[in-house]
């Protein structure tokens, strides 16, 4: 005779779908980051997340908590951030009363027609309810633009880093290749940023070169804090003639954070995917 044991506890997100009909939905943003003190939720501040969850809340009537599928600085921009949230649809208020449908199109032009001009939904979607927009994601894209040329633009202030220097791109591409691969980044996380484990899997470091506009593409199965902009202000480093990539391969055996280069600043950066 075969014996089935049935489980005693249910777990959390599980039992609630149970008991209410709760349902996880995924949205997709672009912001500029210009105006913002980042993206998480911060007492006092404006964040771009704290503007979503105004917005989601006054929709759906209900304290709505957005995740999202990591954070950016102040500055810093996004063409296609992830956040996910939970949703009683059971609820007969908001846009969902008198038995308003949760359709993702409706959502997403309601949405965008209260959130300010610089953040906008360009995706909405149902996902399974064990969704969740960071702890699901396998992987991250950066880029980072630099304006390389002599006299810098006014229309670009807060859309990429003004460097003037002239800049050896073949030298920041030799250096690139010391950081590529799973290693230890200790070297290029923010020193106040403590981890048990500071190795992460940089599957692409690529720069290229459209006339004045140098783009960094990083790719990762995770970031540390401030990762991104320390690689690019030690590259940059190189490119401008004050360090070597036989420098850059002591700095990543090293594991000292003071011996990269500078930090570069955050209006040059974009979260540009998240991969699932």
């Amino acid at each position: 005779m075969v014996t089935v044991t049935f489980p005693t506890h249910i777990p959390l997100n599980i039992q609630d779908s149970l008991v209410k009909p709760y349902r996880t939905i995924r949205l997709t943003i672009e912001y500029d980051g210009t105006g913002y003190s980042g993206w998480q939720r911060q007492r006092g501040a404006v964040t771009v997340q704290g503007k979503i969850e105004e917005v989601l809340e006054q929709l759906f009537q209900q304290e709505i908590t957005l995740e999202g599928s990591g954070r950016t600085d102040a500055g810093v921009h996004a063409l296609a951030q992830v956040a996910s949230f939970r949703v009683d649809t059971g609820q007969n208020r908001g846009i969902l009363k008198q038995g308003g449908r949760l359709e993702r199109k409706r959502v997403g032009l309601a949405l965008n027609s209260l959130l300010p001009n610089d953040i906008v939904v360009t995706d909405v979607r149902e996902m399974q309810p064990d969704f969740h927009a960071r702890h699901s994601a396998r992987g991250k894209r950066y880029a980072y633009y630099v304006l390389n040329r002599a006299i810098g633009s006014a229309l670009s202030l807060h859309r990429c880093y003004f460097f003037p220097q002239p800049l050896n791109v073949a030298a920041m591409r030799r250096a690139a290749r010391e950081l590529t691969g799973r290693r230890s980044f200790r070297a290029f996380a923010s020193e106040s940023f403590k981890k048990k484990s500071y190795v992460r899997n940089l599957s692409r470091l690529s720069i290229s070169r459209r006339g004045d506009l140098v783009r960094f593409t990083l790719e990762a199965d995770g970031f540390l804090y401030n990762m991104v902009r320390n690689i690019v202000g030690t590259l940059l480093e190189v490119g401008r003639g004050k360090m070597t990539p036989d420098d850059v391969r002591r700095i990543v055996k090293s594991g000292k954070r003071r011996l990269a280069g500078p930090k570069a600043p955050p209006h040059g950066l974009y979260l540009e995917r998240v991969f699932y």
